[in-house]
C-alpha cells in the first residue's frame, strides 16, 4: 500500500485500535522500504534501522503503543517529505540520493562543496547516459572513470573511492536509465 495514497489515510481512519494503526503503519513503511530502497539506499536503510529500533523498543516495553503510533506517524510524514528535502538542498528528487550517499562518506564538512560535487556528477551521468547505457560496458566504464575522477578531487578517503563509485553507478542505473 502506498503511504502517499488517500487509501492509506482512509484505512488509518477506519482502524479503531492503536495496535491496529501501528500494525498498518509498520506494514506500509516496510513495503515502501522494500519498493524504494534501490532509489535511495542511504535514506531507506536508515529508515529500516529506525523502524526496527522502534519495534524493538515496543517489544521490550520501553515504549507504549501511543508513543509507537506517534513515532511511526512521524516516519510516514518524513517519507512523504523526501522530495521537499531535495528541493531544500537545491536538488531534484533524482539528485538527492547521490548527495546523501556522498555525504555519508564525507560527513557534513562542506555542504556547498558536497552540493557542487553532486550536481557535477549527476550532470555528467545524464550527459553520458545514452539509450540502453546500462547494457554498454564502454559507456559504463567511461562513466565510472569520470565519477572516480570527481571523487578523487574531493576529500573522500582514497580507499573508499572504488566502492563508492560502484554504489553511485548503481544509483545512476536506477535514476537515469534510458
Amino acid at each position: 500500500m502506498d503511504i502517499l495514497s488517500n487509501k492509506f489515510e482512509k484505512r488509518m481512519e477506519e482502524t479503531k485500535t492503536n495496535e491496529g494503526k501501528a500494525a498498518e503503519m509498520e506494514h506500509a513503511i516496510r513495503h515502501e522500504i522494500k519498493v524504494k530502497i534501490e532509489e535511495n539506499p542511504v535514506y531507506y536503510s536508515s529508515l529500516k534501522e529506525k523502524l526496527e529500533e522502534l519495534i524493538q523498543a515496543r517489544k521490550s516495553k520501553q515504549m507504549d503503543i501511543i508513543d509507537l503510533v506517534e513515532a511511526l506517524r512521524e516516519k510516514v510524514n518524513d517519507m512523504r517529505n523526501t522530495s521537499q528535502k531535495s528541493e531544500e538542498h537545491g536538488m531534484t528528487r533524482e539528485q538527492y540520493p547521490f548527495y546523501q550517499m556522498v555525504e555519508k562518506e564525507l560527513g557534513e564538512e562542506d555542504q556547498n562543496a558536497l552540493k557542487d560535487l553532486t550536481h557535477i556528477q549527476t550532470e555528467m551521468i545524464q550527459d553520458q547516459a545514452v539509450i540502453e547505457w546500462t547494457e554498454k560496458e564502454d559507456v559504463k566504464r567511461e562513466m565510472r572513470k569520470r565519477i572516480k575522477h570527481q571523487l578523487r578531487s574531493s576529500k573522500i578517503n582514497k580507499d573508499k573511492i572504488e566502492a563508492l563509485a560502484q554504489r553511485l553507478m548503481d544509483l545512476a542505473a536506477v535514476h537515469y536509465k534510458k
